[in-house]
């Protein structure tokens, strides 16, 4: 854990100097010496196509579709696309390997199709053609355009605008990059693993079996040999890469800088610790497990906001994800708001000792009395001190009561939904519900982060 504590440089992006003769589906353009990201357009293993293209049909409405599917970091890709004609949503699912091969599964709504695909340039009324990219938006204007390549064009502007912001990356932090980019590509294998090894822990099974279970673990930054803190702590910080990745150092050093400046607050955080092990630990971490377990159902419909959150890029309210299950991803606020109000009195906690109170006294009421509180009130307490405001962002009284009790619908990628009362209705592009999920599970990420470490760290030196 301590390389973690004394991390607190800037990670970038690597940048790689690359030149493709083919870069579309059949290389028309030829592209030389563009600098591109290795975290934003993975080089694959499949031949040197960006793109694939696959022929598919609805069953519904026998409606024909030349699918123009990206690759992106992860051996399966699924796409769920509503039909334009029937509005009903074909599931596929793209599997690729190490060598030279790939596969398209045909789930639910749709089967191969046979129609001739007449290329780049055609205008062929027999079928729509359908641009995906598993981490990255289409803009809608080219989201049925033949020509059209995400990882070309989104994602050069995306990684023009990062190099304006920070520009190309340091020798000494591109091994950490090559490193983090390697984790991301086995982060849903891995997830399965710590599942496994999670559920065990809150069952409260033997350490060795966990042990043993976590060896499977595969990393670039964390031995295999490492515990289940070290391991989690280890899987956290692969979702918030790069941004975020300071947070959680930068955050605890505020605090121990803070507590240092009397022995009053050093004795109050140890009280902290201890209420905390007896009386919250077991249910924050069960809430903790459950909602990563909602979020990795659905990473595949997250997993570009993710990308975007996490680059501090904007996310354009007029483009469209690749994959929606908006039937799952609908109820998905709702859950995550009520699981991180609950687990944010940790963090009111540490605010109480950082302004120089007892840890279970707010200001006007005692912390007892804050648990009974409504949880769309939990943030208020520490909104306005600068250091912890982080905290109360992206937190939607009126979006988790929708979300909550189902009064929230999707309508050509606008999320209609309906709180209040009487019910008022609010509308938002899907996108931006996709962002606000995304940076809302983020800033519940940190709160783990700092439970493990502020936790870990009183074990090892408390025992």
């Amino acid at each position: 854990m301590k390389k973690w504590i004394s991390f607190f440089c800037r990670v970038l992006f690597v940048n790689y100097e690359i030149s493709w003769d083919k870069i579309n589906d059949w290389g028309i353009y030829s592209f030389k010496g563009l600098r591109y990201n290795v975290f934003l357009i993975k080089t694959t293993k499949i031949g040197n196509k960006m793109t694939l293209r696959y022929k598919v049909t609805c069953t519904i409405c026998e409606q024909n579709y030349l699918m123009r599917i990206s690759l992106g970091h992860s051996e399966s890709q699924n796409h769920i696309v509503e039909c334009n004609t029937c509005k009903s949503s074909m599931h596929i699912e793209l599997q690729l390997d190490n060598s030279s091969s790939s596969e398209i599964n045909y789930l639910e709504n749709c089967q191969e199709a046979n129609f001739k695909d007449e290329g780049l340039f055609s205008d062929n009324p027999n079928y729509i053609t359908k641009n995906l990219h598993p981490e990255l938006l289409i803009p809608k204007e080219f989201s049925e355009d033949n020509f059209y390549n995400a990882n070309i064009f989104e994602g050069a502007r995306l990684v023009e605008e990062r190099m304006e912001k920070v520009g190309y990356i340091s020798d000494k932090n591109r091994k950490m990059t090559s490193d983090y980019v390697n984790n991301l590509n086995m982060i849903e294998k891995n997830w399965k693993i710590i599942k496994v090894a999670w559920k065990m822990k809150n069952n409260k099974q033997r350490n060795k079996l966990i042990i043993k279970h976590l060896k499977k673990y595969k990393s670039t930054t964390e031995s295999g040999d490492a515990d289940f803190n070290s391991i989690l702590f280890d899987f956290n910080n692969t979702i918030l890469f790069p941004d975020f990745i300071d947070y959680t150092p930068e955050f605890s050093k505020i605090l121990i800088d803070s507590f240092d400046e009397s022995e009053l607050k050093n004795k109050e955080y140890l009280k902290c610790i201890k209420y905390y092990k007896t009386n919250l630990l077991d249910e924050n971490m069960k809430k903790f497990y459950d909602i990563y377990c909602d979020y990795f159902e659905l990473y595949n419909d997250f997993k570009s906001s993710l990308m975007y959150v996490v680059t501090s890029q904007e996310m354009n309210s007029e483009s469209i994800v690749s994959s929606e299950d908006f039937e799952k991803t609908k109820m998905f606020y709702g859950k995550l708001f009520e699981a991180y109000t609950s687990n944010i009195s940790f963090i009111t906690m540490l605010h109480n000792i950082h302004k120089g109170r007892e840890f279970n006294k707010l200001e006007n009421i005692d912390f007892e009395k804050y648990l009974s509180t409504d949880k769309a009130k939990r943030t208020i307490n520490f909104k306005n001190t600068e250091e912890f405001k982080f905290f109360d962002e992206y937190i939607d009284s009126q979006l988790r009561n929708a979300s909550h009790h189902g009064n929230i619908e999707l309508k050509d990628n606008i999320v209609i939904y309906r709180s209040g009362k009487p019910l008022k209705e609010y509308k938002m592009p899907y996108t931006k519900y996709l962002e606000k999920c995304t940076q809302l599970f983020i800033r519940f990420i940190i709160l783990h982060q700092l439970q493990i470490l502020k936790y870990h760290s009183y074990l090892q030196y408390n025992r």
